[in-house]
C-alpha cells in the first residue's frame, strides 16, 4: 500500500469523494498534513518524518502556504516563504503530485503567484488537471505540462441535493 501524505485539508467535499473511490481506497493510505501557522516552522522536518514513516507522495490540491497574518509587506514575505516551503518538499524526497484546480489562487496570496505556479509545476512529478483546457493554459502562461494527467471533476451528486430539473 502507497503511503500518501495530502496538504491542504479542504473543505469542499472533493478530497472525500476523491480518496474514497474503491480503486484508490484500496492502493493508497492516505494522510493529511496537519498544520497551522505555529507549526510552519516545522515543515521541513515534519516532511522528514512523514518520509521516515514510509511516505513516499506529497500531494498538493492547493498550495496554501502564504502568510494570512496582517503583516507588513505580507505579499513578498508569503512569496519567500512558499519557496521556502517548496524547498522543504522538493528536499524531503517524496514525489508531488499537483492537482491543478487553479493554476494560480483565485485571491492574490504572494507576490508572483504566477511564479509560484510555474516552480510547483516544475516540482511536480505528475500534474491532475480536469480538462485539456487546462494544460492549453498552463503552456501559455509557461508552466511545465510534463507529466499532465487529465482526470475529469467527479459530481458531487452524493453531497449536495441535486434540486435542478432537466
Amino acid at each position: 500500500m502507497h503511503k500518501v501524505l495530502v496538504f491542504p485539508r479542504g473543505t469542499n467535499p472533493y478530497q472525500d469523494l476523491l480518496y474514497r473511490r474503491p480503486a484508490l481506497r484500496d492502493q493508497f493510505a492516505i494522510r493529511y498534513l496537519d498544520i497551522n501557522r505555529y507549526t510552519f516552522p516545522l515543515l521541513p522536518l515534519l516532511l522528514l518524518l512523514q518520509r521516515m514513516r514510509g511516505v513516499r507522495v506529497f500531494h498538493i490540491h492547493w498550495p496554501s502556504f502564504a502568510i494570512t497574518m496582517p503583516v507588513p509587506f505580507r505579499r513578498h514575505l508569503s512569496y519567500w516563504f512558499v519557496r521556502l516551503c517548496l524547498w522543504s518538499i522538493a528536499a524531503s524526497g517524496m514525489r508531488v503530485v499537483w492537482t491543478v484546480h487553479n493554476i494560480t489562487p483565485h485571491n492574490t496570496e504572494t507576490a508572483d503567484d504566477l511564479d509560484i505556479a510555474r516552480r510547483l509545476s516544475r516540482l511536480a512529478a505528475t500534474k491532475i488537471v480536469h480538462s485539456t483546457s487546462t494544460i492549453s493554459e498552463m503552456e501559455r502562461l509557461g508552466l511545465q505540462t510534463e507529466g499532465c494527467v487529465m482526470i475529469p471533476h467527479g459530481n458531487y451528486d452524493e453531497v449536495y441535493p441535486n434540486v435542478v430539473s432537466r
